[in-house]
């Protein structure tokens, strides 16, 4: 019988031995957890990256067949700067009288990619770190029907990134050419913080913790991947990645600047809906991750 007690007991834990072998397993999930996420985010902006190359491959087929020009929707002569975002979603043509996609709509622009069968899936336009989903493709009915039949992003759950609008005042500076645009401009990159009346990045020499608020949140405000306009996709953790180290996510001023009487392009900007890019290198990308639709 003593045999038998001295083994029970040899056999078991301790209370004390089990609270050590408790915190050892939880120091090992401590180290081993970030770098399982560390490595999950990795492959996520490495997806994310590869597709902007498939957006970079379809702007660049967009541009061979239309003189070299990007893609974009209808723009108002009475208010060339500006922009508006995620309208007339089931008008079969953006681009006819009765389109009730609005003037100046920067994702209607993007959509002509998928109109044109320069992409054949919208699941391109979602960065598989933010919390976005493809656009099923249903009318206002929610039934299903085919990119023909559409003229936009429903909503803004179904895009991840935004592309510099081509919707400037600067007529005689400003040019939507792959021929015309300065070679280190960023064409599209993950959509930016806020929405479009939130405040520019703070001064590129501000601090890291604030710097990082001015960064996209599909990647934890971690940084941005961006797209050049000669076909580079770069991870950058900061905004001031443009021509110039201009703020790709904002305007660098309200007003179109002459080469004269241009601010610095590393200025913080601003932003807004009624704004447009305001030199030849101004690249502002829109719209922003918390960006809702424009009404008419």
């Amino acid at each position: 019988m003593r045999r038998i007690a001295r083994f029970g007991r040899a056999g078991g834990f301790s209370a004390l031995e089990l609270l050590v072998v408790l915190a050892i397993a939880g120091i090992l999930l401590a180290i081993f957890i970030p770098s399982v996420l560390k490595l999950r985010e990795q492959s996520r902006r490495a997806r994310c990256a590869d597709n902007l190359r498939q957006i970079r491959d379809a702007l660049g087929a967009y541009a061979a067949d239309h003189s070299q020009a990007f893609p974009r929707a209808r723009q108002d002569p009475a208010r060339p700067a500006g922009y508006a975002a995620f309208s007339g979603a089931d008008s079969p043509d953006a681009f006819a009288p009765d389109s009730r996609v609005l003037p100046n709509d920067v994702t209607a622009s993007m959509w002509l990619l998928l109109k044109g069968r320069y992409l054949v899936s919208t699941s391109v336009f979602v960065c598989p770190s933010a919390g976005e989903v493809n656009d099923p493709l249903r009318d206002g009915e929610g039934q299903a029907t085919s990119l023909a039949n559409r003229a936009n992003f429903r909503r803004p759950i179904y895009l991840s990134y935004a592309m510099a609008s081509p919707f400037s005042a600067a007529a005689a500076d400003f040019r939507w050419n792959r021929d015309l645009l300065p070679g280190a401009f960023v064409i599209m990159a993950d959509a930016g913080p806020g929405d479009a009346d939130s405040p520019p990045a703070p001064p590129r020499d501000a601090e890291v913790w604030r710097l990082a608020q001015a960064n996209s949140p599909n990647h934890g405000h971690a940084g941005q991947n961006v797209l050049y306009i000669y076909g580079e996709v770069k991870f950058w953790p900061t905004p001031y990645c443009g021509v110039n180290q201009d703020n790709i996510y904002s305007a660098l001023s309200a007003s179109p600047r002459t080469p004269d009487a241009a601010l610095p392009a590393d200025s913080p900007g601003v932003r807004g809906r009624r704004i447009g890019p305001a030199w030849a290198g101004d690249g502002y990308l829109v719209p922003a991750a918390g960006e809702l639709p424009s009404r008419p």
